[in-house]
């Protein structure tokens, strides 16, 4: 790879990652008693279903009263988020997020932009090309709010990408329900 476009990269991974500390700053700035309602959410519902027996789907849960409105297969997968401390939830949900987001952008530079070129930039180029663009995505809208709210559509993203572009045979479609 020319020197130059070696230099550009690092440039990009640079900007990447200082839009990951500023994203990460914001949310560790932004951390209230009223953030990440949804991860509420499903802890409150799925706690009292698993303490209670009482169906996430028959109350309203947090001080909003929000209805629990993810599908069953949802409890499984959020149990564990609900039987650790909040705040160390709230570090799982959103570290997950953010590797689900460099996860997403690493499979979609290598499989799908460069397919046929990935050897062109090799790991270096390809680090810097993830580093930038999932740090830079980190930025928009959508992810802000996800963060923002405690979601987990970055990590249902994440596993329709790994799915749709990484698995193969007839274990497509596995991750997707």
């Amino acid at each position: 790879m020319p020197h130059r476009h070696r230099t550009a990269l690092v440039i990009l991974a640079v900007a990447g990652l200082l839009c990951w500390l500023v994203t990460i700053w914001g949310v560790v700035r932004n951390f209230s008693p009223n953030a990440l309602v949804d991860l509420r959410v499903y802890r409150d519902a799925i706690n009292l279903w698993r303490l209670n027996g009482v169906s996430p789907y028959d109350v309203k849960v947090t001080e909003w009263n929000l209805p629990f409105t993810y599908p069953p297969f949802a409890i499984l997968v959020l149990l564990p988020l609900a039987v650790i401390p909040f705040k160390a939830a709230s570090v799982t949900l959103l570290g997950t997020s953010f590797i689900a987001v460099a996860v997403t952008s690493l499979v979609v530079w290598r499989h799908g932009f460069l397919r046929l070129n990935s050897e062109a930039i090799g790991a270096l180029g390809m680090a810097c090309l993830t580093l930038a663009s999932s740090g830079i995505a980190t930025r928009l809208e959508p992810f802000q709010s996800t963060f923002d709210y405690g979601q987990v559509n970055v990590v249902l993203m994440a596993l329709v990408c790994v799915d749709l572009l990484l698995t193969k045979g007839r274990l497509r479609g596995i991750l997707l329900g």
